[in-house]
């Protein structure tokens, strides 16, 4: 079965790099990340045992449904003579006004900076896990503050000042623009220190490398080689990974052994759901609230904190399940990283297998388009963030958080401002 998903890949790549004119695209990315997943998951690594042939049913099953709609969207608006160049640039005509891409960054720096000092010292007596196991203990207004609006910032200024500077000419303020980018990785290693989180360190970190390729088709070593601070900034984001990552893992595992079940052992836990349905709570249906809680979710916060309404909460609900570890072997445990399929299950049964792969489909029809045809700092910023998004779909349906959402709302508010005249 190894062999058969890494020849069903070789095919896909090459029907889309004939289909789209590269190889380096939303419907590959997929396939990749999945046809992957399904294909490890058959090897019996650190003894995790096979799932079983419904779990792989439904991981096959949203493939393919993934896969024809991307086809039958892409094809609806070829057909529609939409003027489509693969091998486009974004060509920098105006000179921009970068002021509010400085002073959103700033607001961030000083928006961390109250919380750095009990971090530190949290980290310093006790380690990253104290520090997130006393975020998730806290009712912190302000914690939820940073993490609503000042996460999606983060990313922001990091993706769109790499877009800017990759694509830069003579009108471009490159020194202004380093200055930006640079206080945004300082506010992304703060915010890393406050919530022990890794995943704002990894989706700047991967959002950034597919800009990269997006950029020069895959020649990344010129990239490196003519901006080392660049590269600098890459290697000193995956040692901090690393760090937290030890620091927090509850089993006895190598970090190499804890970055396989990390990316390639979600589909395992998945299983565990579908082989124990009581456990997994497969009978107890959203019917349509979670597919876009992002938005339902801090409206019903907000009403429950301001009028004690009292509402139920679908991302919530589905973290009384996901948030318990779950032994996949007699010596590795994980939660969390259930895929993107659990909360499609959850929310409409196996109808949420065809309902969510054609949502992003769609999605990522319109956002790649977009791209295309309208080669902006803003479109641009936003499909390489999508796709790195695409990576975390491994885990959850990410948009289900509202930050998630604000990343993408943020991006074309900023690139908005840049054409604004300040006085």
């Amino acid at each position: 079965m190894f062999i058969l998903n890494v020849l069903i890949l070789i095919v896909s790549l090459f029907f889309y790099k004939i289909y789209l004119g590269n190889i380096f695209n939303f419907p590959n990315l997929f396939n990749t990340l999945w046809l992957l997943m399904i294909a490890f998951s058959y090897q019996n690594i650190l003894n995790i045992p096979t799932p079983s042939n419904t779990t792989y049913l439904y991981a096959y099953l949203s493939v393919v449904v993934f896969n024809i709609s991307s086809i039958i969207f892409l094809m609806k608006r070829r057909n529609n003579n939409d003027k489509i160049d693969e091998n486009s640039r974004l060509n920098i005509k105006s000179k921009y006004n970068l002021w509010t891409l400085f002073f959103s960054s700033v607001v961030s720096f000083f928006s961390l900076l109250p919380s750095l000092p009990s971090a530190f010292q949290l980290l310093r007596t006790s380690g990253f896990h104290e520090i997130r196991k006393e975020v998730f203990l806290s009712e912190d207004s302000g914690k939820m503050l940073l993490q609503w609006g000042i996460n999606p910032l983060i990313i922001c200024g990091i993706v769109m000042s790499v877009v800017l500077l990759l694509n830069s000419n003579e009108k471009i303020n490159k020194k202004f623009l380093v200055t930006i980018l640079v206080i945004s990785i300082i506010n992304c290693l703060m915010y890393t220190i406050i919530f022990a989180g890794r995943f704002l360190l990894m989706i700047c970190f991967i959002s950034v490398i597919f800009e990269i390729v997006i950029h020069y088709k895959g020649r990344l070593f010129k990239i490196f080689f003519n901006n080392i601070w660049l590269a600098i900034s890459l290697v000193l984001s995956i040692i901090l990974v690393i760090v937290i990552s030890n620091q927090r893992v509850l089993s006895n595992l190598s970090f190499w052994n804890m970055t396989y079940v990390y990316f390639f052992a979600p589909l395992n836990l998945f299983n565990v759901y579908i082989e124990n349905p009581d456990f997994g709570k497969l009978d107890d249906l959203f019917n349509g609230k979670f597919i876009f809680s992002g938005v339902y979710t801090p409206i019903t916060v907000l009403l429950n904190r301001i009028f004690k309404t009292g509402f139920s909460i679908p991302l919530a609900t589905l973290n009384e399940v996901t948030s318990n570890f779950v032994w996949i072997t007699p010596f590795v445990h994980m939660n969390n990283n259930s895929t993107y399929l659990y909360a499609a299950l959850r929310d409409f049964g196996i109808l949420g297998l065809f309902i969510y792969p054609m949502v992003l489909a769609k999605y990522f029809q319109v956002v790649y388009n977009n791209f295309l045809m309208n080669r902006t700092v803003f479109t641009e910023s936003l499909y390489a963030y999508s796709l790195a998004m695409l990576v975390f779909l491994l885990f959850e349906w990410m948009p289900a958080r509202i930050n998630i959402i604000l990343a993408g709302v943020f991006m074309y508010l900023l690139y908005k401002s840049f054409f604004i005249k300040l006085k």
